[in-house]
């Protein structure tokens, strides 16, 4: 045992360690399918609708189809972005087409973001290349396997959304935790 350290202190920084060995991994086995999935170079099949946008702007673009008109500031939380950068991509799509930007009619200092009609079939067109890839890939799994990898994956984005969620939350600010 190291002077001064605790094998308690040793195994945490071990498990510290292997954590971050772990998260190490999964980057890099998650970097090439985002780049397949979610590259610039994903969106040429979309059509010149396309040009200058990135898989953000069509993430955004779903929120906007799933949940009506949203404001730039909500569009902003979506992102995880700052007010500028959701501003400027409502820009983009508009500018593709695909949305237009309205004056809020209750609160006029709110710019909404709704999307227009050919919308829905460039996110059916972004998402049907990348769903006959993922589909070829996933068929190539043991039996079980893709099931699993999807339910996993799900509880890992939920954990990484409370893991940003509380880092951009000041300790201060953060509720008690309670043992039951």
């Amino acid at each position: 045992m190291a002077r001064g350290t605790s094998s308690l202190e040793q195994r945490g920084d071990a498990s510290s360690s292997a954590s971050r060995d772990l998260a190490l991994r999964l980057i890099a086995s998650l970097l090439p399918i985002k780049s397949v999935l979610g590259g610039r170079a994903a969106l040429g099949d979309c059509g010149e609708q396309a040009a200058g946008l990135t898989p953000r702007h069509v993430h955004l673009l779903v929120e906007v189809l799933v949940r009506g008109p949203l404001s730039v500031s909500s569009l902003a939380e979506i992102a995880g972005a700052n007010l500028a950068s959701a501003s400027v991509a409502a820009s983009q799509l508009e500018a593709a087409g695909l949305v237009v930007r309205t004056e809020d009619p209750v609160d006029h200092r709110r710019t909404l973001v709704r999307a227009l009609p050919g919308a829905e079939a460039f996110v059916a067109a972004f998402l049907a290349t990348r769903a006959a890839a993922l589909e070829h890939a996933l068929a190539q799994l043991e039996p079980g396997h893709a099931e699993q990898l999807v339910e996993l994956l799900d509880e890992l984005a939920k954990a990484l959304r409370v893991s940003i969620r509380e880092a951009r939350t000041p300790l201060s600010a953060r509720s008690p935790q309670v043992d039951e």
